[in-house]
């Protein structure tokens, strides 16, 4: 098993994903959808496996619920993220930090 770490300001196959993880934080709901309690804005390290190789984003702005925990992703995060996993299935990457 292969672990492989990304930050989000590092570049992968040419692309920085800071660009495209950044957040307005003004144009976030402060209301969790599935309970009604309010969110914070927070940092988290996103993994999820691929290929049989866990792939670890690092820095990634969610909004989290305050009360369950619930987490969502900004729309061009979550698209993001998506390219990242694409490319990964795609590519042997390798990790950019450790």
């Amino acid at each position: 098993m292969r672990i492989l770490a990304f930050h989000s300001n590092s570049k992968y196959n040419g692309h920085s994903l800071e660009s495209a993880i950044k957040v307005n934080v003004e144009t976030e709901q402060d209301v969790c959808p599935i309970c009604g309690s309010k969110t914070t804005q927070k940092i988290i390290d996103y993994s999820d496996w691929s290929n049989g190789h866990l792939l670890v984003v690092r820095k990634v702005p969610v909004r989290e619920c305050k009360t369950n925990g619930h987490r969502f992703f900004q729309a061009n995060v979550a698209r993001a993220l998506e390219r990242v996993f694409d490319m990964a299935r795609q590519e042997k990457p390798s990790p950019s930090r450790l």
